[in-house]
């Protein structure tokens, strides 16, 4: 078993490098070169965050926004933006599927947003459209569930 002191320290470095790639790639595009960055991490990201052990503390150390970063477009030199890649998207939104993502996670950040986004885009692949819409509908009960059953406590008082 590995000490709470340890798990966090790990995490965050890993959270860091995280950040470090997404900037990376950001840099890249503006100089109008590939984003590898993300891609060349995100295998590591999806085995060590989709490991039991880690994954309450990826959640706790903050690790949703790190994916919201992720996910978001870069913006070009030329004024547009890019879209992470196809399997970048797919990867996150499998990991997203395996973590236990609570109600106070999803206030903490974007992920709903850019995932509700995802389900929306008609340029996005039907897999990855069809895992963001079971993300929300998840995370849809788990907001609206905890409002029903505060509501019918209220009832009974």
């Amino acid at each position: 078993k590995i000490d709470h002191r340890t798990a966090q320290m790990h995490v965050e470095q890993f959270l860091a490098e995280m950040g470090m790639a997404a900037e990376n790639d950001e840099k890249e595009v503006q100089s109008g070169k590939p984003a590898l960055h993300k891609l060349k991490m995100i295998d590591n990201v999806v085995t060590e965050m989709g490991k039991e052990k880690w994954q309450d503390w990826f959640l706790y150390c903050g690790g949703l926004s790190a994916l919201v970063t992720w996910l978001d477009p870069i913006a070009t030199a030329d004024g547009g933006s890019a879209p992470p890649v196809e399997r970048l998207r797919r990867l996150i939104l499998e990991l997203l599927l395996k973590l236990d993502v609570t109600k106070n996670h999803l206030t903490q950040c974007e992920i709903g947003k850019r995932v509700r986004d995802i389900s929306k885009d008609p340029k996005e692949t039907v897999t990855n459209r069809k895992m963001a819409i079971t993300l929300i509908q998840r995370w849809m009960r788990l907001i609206f569930d905890n409002q029903v059953t505060s509501f019918k406590e209220q009832l009974k008082a």
